[in-house]
């Protein structure tokens, strides 16, 4: 079998096809080379002109950034002292809990001791009250007895008044009796008798 002779019309074709791939492809490349070098050059030139306004403002942000900077300092410094400031009324807090509960304890102890005085109150009024019935009972006793009193006294003044007729009466009949024949020297008699006696 005979080896295959190529086409020479065939090859020129394709050899054509070949160059004007590759002139398309160098044209693109070129042209995007050339695009991108365009756009990255630009891109370096508006870098600049960003780096010059930046380099030209520096001063004016620097000195921005400073005071924010202070401020800030100013503010640290604020929130640092309201914290002490927290912190001593925290430290105050302690003490006046520690303060109230100490009182606690000595108004706990003063309630006990008020507890026991009533307790010892309650005891003697209880004595007291017993007392005073006892009082008004003997009270009581003693009205009974003046009362008796005022009656032996009613009853003896009723005598008195009684026996001052009866004096007056007992004279009378002695001078009676004196007037009697004989009765005077009975009555001498019976004087005599009685000194004799004694």
């Amino acid at each position: 079998m005979s080896p295959r002779v190529p086409d020479p019309s065939r090859i020129a074709a394709d050899a054509g096809r070949l160059a004007a791939d590759t002139t398309r492809l160098a044209a693109e490349t070129t042209g995007r080379l050339v695009g991108d070098t365009g756009r990255l050059a630009g891109d370096a030139a508006e870098d600049i002109r960003r780096l010059a306004e930046a380099a030209a403002g520096a001063p004016d942000a620097a000195a921005r950034l400073g005071e924010r900077l202070d401020r800030l300092d100013q503010h640290l410094e604020a929130a640092l002292e309201l914290g002490n400031r927290i912190a001593a009324i925290g430290e105050g807090l302690v003490g006046f809990a520690e303060q109230v509960a100490a009182t606690g304890e000595q108004l706990a102890i003063l309630g006990q001791r008020i507890d026991e005085r009533s307790s010892q109150i309650i005891d003697v009024g209880e004595k007291l009250s017993s007392q005073a019935v006892q009082m008004a009972d003997r009270a009581g006793e003693a009205t009974a007895q003046a009362a008796e009193i005022a009656g032996v006294r009613q009853a003896v003044e009723q005598l008195i008044a009684m026996m001052g007729p009866l004096a007056g009466t007992v004279e009378q009949l002695g001078r009676v009796a004196d007037r009697i024949p004989g009765a005077r020297a009975v009555r001498r008699g019976a004087a005599g008798s009685s000194d004799g006696s004694s």
